[in-house]
């Protein structure tokens, strides 16, 4: 059983905004295997901060800043005895544009730092708790309306993530995280008809990009990098909203790395998958 409090202050000068946090948590986690597997316990508490601040430059910019910690005790690691409280700790900064000749966006550099993390050995397939795993790198996030009734929109992250502390496999220093790519993109457009015969009729064509995964903790292989296409088809009506979604459009062939087991294989990607929907508002 978890339990916390928080305590959040905002305070606002002018254009200056901040923000300052504080939690008190409790972690009581008990795990109960039998068999010839361990019990895990654990009763502990840990105290996380968050902090921030933006600065309104104009009405459309604003530079921001933040911290943040987190903590949790890992949960359903079997053999795992008297887990320690796995810790993150994010620090970002960045600019939020609101509005700029349509576009609204959010360009930050962030750097996540994560202790006490949980991961499989390759040999015996037990759990056991890392020393240190550390993300860093750039994210974009922006919405451009070209007009009222049609949008893009494009998520971009570039990151370095990778182990850097393990007493249990000093090997694995340096390695790639698991299954986290470098380079991730998501492209997409929809248009919308507001007027006319056709009023209420929508459609979207999308693509999401991903750069070669590692496939195991060792980084002994990669899998592909590949792109997937997909599509939306949608009609309005009165309280009723129809729709057919497509994902994987040209039935791209592909591997992503499985994690059963610690990883080490690989499954396929889905296939060509389609989706219709009806949703009705009272």
């Amino acid at each position: 059983m978890d339990s916390s409090i928080d305590i959040l202050c905002q305070i606002n000068f002018d254009k200056l905004h901040l923000l300052a946090g504080v939690r008190h948590s409790n972690f009581n986690v008990g795990n109960v295997y039998g068999a010839n597997l361990n019990d895990s316990h654990s009763n502990t508490s840990k105290v996380s901060y968050k902090l921030g601040g933006a600065y309104d430059l104009t009405q459309s910019i604003a530079p921001f800043v933040g911290y943040t910690e987190s903590a949790r005790v890992p949960t359903n690691a079997y053999g795992l005895v008297n887990p320690k409280v796995e810790e993150a700790k994010q620090t970002e900064v960045g600019v939020k544009f609101k509005n700029q000749n349509g576009i609204t966006a959010t360009v930050a550099y962030f750097d996540l730092k994560r202790s006490n993390v949980v991961v499989t050995d390759p040999n015996t397939y037990l759990p056991y708790q890392v020393g240190g795993q550390e993300s860093k790198g750039l994210d974009l996030d922006l919405n451009w309306r070209v007009n009222a009734s049609w949008q893009w929109l494009t998520a971009y992250t570039n990151q370095t993530a990778k182990v850097t502390e393990n007493s249990y496999n000093r090997t694995s220093v340096g390695k790639q995280l698991f299954n986290v790519p470098e380079q991730s993109l998501r492209l997409a457009t929809r248009y919308d008809i507001k007027s006319g015969d056709y009023t209420g009729l929508g459609f979207g064509l999308g693509a999401t990009h991903s750069s070669k995964l590692p496939g195991d903790a060792a980084n002994s292989y990669f899998t592909q990098a590949v792109t997937v296409w997909d599509a939306q088809l949608s009609y309005k009506k009165n309280n009723a909203r129809y729709g057919v979604y497509v994902n994987n459009l040209f039935d791209k062939q592909y591997f992503r790395p499985s994690a059963y087991f610690g990883g080490g294989q690989v499954m396929p990607g889905l296939p060509r998958t389609i989706m219709a929907t009806a949703q009705f508002s009272i």
